[in-house]
């Protein structure tokens, strides 16, 4: 998996190992579009073994690779005697940028949790779904329940608990505390 800027390592073993044949590789992009310098032709380094890394990996996800062999320089007559061959390289994301994105959302949440005694948690839970969590320095809390139960603690300066109960609703359980 080469990334973006490396070259992609282009190869092919024919299976025979003959050295006198002439490989060309295509290669494209994920849109399907040509890569800047496709096609290439590889040259052979032993045993049947047909390689280039002149090619560089653009900024895209993947690339996909179409090799073909042909018996003349000129590229005119197709071997009969293999098939084609391909590749798929995708592309690599260097460990640096995982860590820095892993940074940037720790940062967020680190200052999201700063904020959370501050905020205000407005809305609707419709369903049998279920809401968790520790509610700290609330004046008030106030809500529509149309679930099965409401569930909670509120703690230090904490005003009131309010809500309506539908539908034969079976608990509302909770505690205060001064």
């Amino acid at each position: 998996m080469p990334v973006v800027g490396q070259t992609i390592p282009l190869a092919l073993k024919l299976w025979d190992g003959v050295s006198d044949k002439y490989v060309k590789a295509t290669v494209r992009d994920n849109a399907g579009v040509e890569i800047t310098g496709s096609p290439v032709l590889l040259s052979h380094v032993g045993e049947g073994n047909y390689k280039v890394d002149t090619l560089l990996m653009p900024d895209v996800d993947f690339v996909t690779t179409s090799y073909i062999v042909y018996d003349d320089s000129l590229l005119s007559t197709e071997s009969i005697d293999y098939t084609h061959g391909t590749d798929t390289f995708l592309q690599e994301v260097p460990n640096s940028v995982i860590v820095d994105k892993l940074d940037e959302i720790i940062a967020t949440l680190n200052a999201l949790q700063g904020q959370s005694t501050e905020a205000n948690l407005k809305g609707y839970i419709i369903g049998d779904e279920v809401l968790t969590g520790i509610i700290q320095e609330a004046e008030e809390i106030k809500g529509l329940i149309s679930g099965d139960s409401l569930q909670g603690t509120v703690s230090e300066d904490s005003l009131a608990i309010q809500g309506n109960i539908e539908d034969d609703e079976e608990i509302i359980s909770g505690g205060l505390d001064e």
